[in-house]
């Protein structure tokens, strides 16, 4: 069996319990209860057992489909899955079993995880050819896979420190509904039910899907995967509320360019300075004048280069600066944006301190703000711009 490197198993998705097949959903049953017929379970309840094997398999072809080195990463913990608002498919415990039996009888890899005093990861499958091979025989329409239209809209989350990892992990957490989240649930569903009557585009895509910069993995255009939800970052709904999950928010600038929504060409507004505008508005600060990522007021002396080269740089570096705890944190994240990112720019003989320094010197009136991780709160305020956007054209 293949060794994969640590940075390949990085390569994952988490299961996601609330999946299901727009149309034709007896393909995937039929594979459901070829690939039971082979396993050797413990006695179980037929029902859940099928369940639990679905959801599974349809990760697995879900996340082959978009990258066929994506690894789909599931708990091996009986107690994350219990019934609450974010496991719609009511996926139980015993979903835990199902991995080494499918590793036993040829239809996937499965890598256990690992717990170790300075790193830890839960474990990893992947699809063989032996289950590629029967979805393709029963006629499993991988762009058909989708969620539950009662999917949860309105996610609380909590960021968790991984032991071996520079970045927290993610985890859902639950809370008590109330007018306010009853609210953003109906402009969710409202606006889940308007994408789904709409055709979005992207004009001259590559067969093999949409790929740029130094991404693992094409984006694809596909109808199902337009299911947005709002994600909060805690359980007051004070911070977070940005809305994520369709495949255009994949996009780099230049592809986003060419999207089509039925069949008309789209133009795309770019509101410059609003992130950090938000920030002087809420603590009713006089906000800068002109450019927001000019550093020419402050003196700074451009060289041989166009400002305009410098910004995407200085927008990265001011997300960082808020979201951060602390200037070396945020100095190290910035440093790797510049390694993984194409577009952005550093000028040959400046340093990323000196760049920090001339653009918290530009927003002195805020910079008591930078390092206090309250990239959470800016977050709140553009997602409620977004709403009422979104609830205008519902």
């Amino acid at each position: 069996m293949a060794a994969y490197t640590r940075e390949q198993l990085e390569h994952s998705k988490p299961l996601d319990l609330n999946l299901t097949v727009a149309i034709d959903e007896g393909s995937i049953n039929k594979v459901v209860n070829e690939v039971y017929s082979q396993l050797s379970l413990e006695p179980h309840n037929k029902n859940k057992a099928l369940n639990n094997l679905k959801c599974i398999i349809l990760n697995l072809v879900n996340n082959y489909e978009e990258d066929k080195f994506l690894f789909t990463a599931i708990h091996l913990n009986e107690k994350k899955y219990i019934a609450d608002r974010y496991n719609k498919n009511k996926i139980s415990k015993a979903i835990t079993k199902l991995p080494e039996k499918l590793e036993q009888s040829g239809y996937i890899y499965f890598h256990k995880g690992i717990r170790y005093p300075n790193y830890s990861r839960i474990s990893r499958l992947l699809p063989l050819p032996k289950l590629l091979q029967l979805v393709k025989d029963k006629g499993v329409n991988p762009d058909l896979i989708t969620h539950r239209p009662d999917t949860e809209t309105v996610v609380c989350q909590k960021k968790i420190k991984i032991r071996g990892k520079k970045n927290k992990i993610k985890e859902d957490i639950p809370y008590q509904d109330n007018e306010e989240t009853r609210s953003f649930r109906k402009l969710m569903v409202d606006y889940n039910n308007l994408l789904n009557e709409t055709h979005i585009d992207v004009l001259n895509q590559p067969r093999e899907g949409i790929k740029f910069g130094k991404s693992k993995s094409p984006v694809k255009v596909n109808q199902n995967k337009k299911f947005m939800r709002r994600i909060f970052s805690n359980k007051d709904f004070s911070e977070g509320g940005r809305i994520y999950g369709g495949f255009w928010q994949q996009l780099n600038s230049e592809w986003r360019s060419r999207i089509m929504i039925d069949s008309y060409p789209t133009t795309e507004v770019d509101y410059s300075g609003l992130g950090i505008q938000t920030i002087y508005d809420k603590y009713e600060i006089p906000k800068f004048k002109g450019d927001a990522y000019d550093l020419e007021p402050i003196g700074w002396d451009y060289g041989n280069y166009d400002k305009e080269e410098l910004r995407p740089l200085l927008k990265y570096a001011l997300m960082i600066m808020l979201n951060s705890s602390n200037y070396g944190e945020s100095l190290y994240a910035i440093r790797e944006k510049l390694q993984e990112e194409d577009d952005l720019f550093l000028p040959i003989g400046v340093s990323l301190q000196d760049i920090i320094e001339a653009f918290t010197k530009r927003h002195e009136p805020i910079s008591q703000y930078f390092y206090k991780s309250m990239g959470g709160i800016q977050y709140r305020l553009d997602s409620e711009i977004c709403a009422k956007i979104i609830s205008y054209f519902l």
